[in-house]
């Protein structure tokens, strides 16, 4: 029996919608910087709305740009709902697959720059390297708050709340060792159980996680 791919491997499979094509005079684009948007452009001046001359005369052209768009939207949700999903996994996903889009440049990767030692970056930044996704129960609370400024700072969206990912931890009688993506007993809870563990009172929030000194993440500069 064959297995059937995750949703992370089925996101990473799908077509990345960014177009730029001309119809008639005028330009659509499909942009994914942050939301995804179809645009309109005559020259290098951004319409509000589609022109009456490409309604009329390119109807056909208007409908299948739009639906383009719409799959585009499904397309970054899934690829979002997987990250966050899968990031806290014990198997790396094939992240590199990712580099070039845009959802990468928002959030915060940690590369493994020497054995056991990874490095914290804004964006795919580091070439032929072990990556994964930073998570703040592996940061110090310097580290957090550090990127908490630095994603303030530049006015981030981040797809899913990174930076700002609340981490509980658990209080004696709701300890239980769980595995973690280094494959150590950890007693941390993040917002999946967050709603479980604010109605029981069994946890208390806190911004910060088991970090290690072969973890280096404070943002330079």
């Amino acid at each position: 029996m064959s297995r059937r791919p995750s949703r992370l491997e089925v996101a990473f499979r799908l077509p990345d919608g960014r177009v730029r094509q001309a119809v008639g005079e005028h330009t659509a684009v499909i942009s994914t910087d942050d939301e995804v948007e179809l645009s309109w452009w005559r020259g290098d001046r951004k319409l509000k709305a589609v022109p009456a001359a490409v309604r009329r005369e390119h109807p056909d052209e208007v409908k299948r740009l739009r639906e383009l768009a719409k799959q585009t939207r499904q397309q970054q949700a899934t690829l979002v709902r997987a990250l966050e999903a899968g990031y806290a996994g014990e198997t790396a996903p094939p992240y590199r697959q990712l580099e070039g889009r845009s959802v990468t440049d928002r959030l915060i990767w940690e590369f493994e720059v020497s054995p056991g030692v990874w490095r914290a970056e804004l964006g795919l930044t580091v070439p032929d390297v072990p990556v994964r996704l930073w998570h703040p129960a592996r940061a110090s609370l310097e580290d957090v708050r550090a990127w908490r400024e630095v994603v303030q700072g530049k006015e981030l969206r981040q797809p899913y709340k990174q930076a700002f990912r609340e981490v509980y931890l658990l209080t004696p009688p709701r300890r239980r060792p769980a595995p973690t993506p280094t494959g150590s007993p950890s007693t941390w809870w993040t917002t999946a159980g967050s709603a479980r563990c604010s109605r029981s009172g069994a946890g208390r929030p806190t911004s910060w996680g088991h970090g290690t000194a072969a973890t280096r993440g404070t943002p330079s500069g």
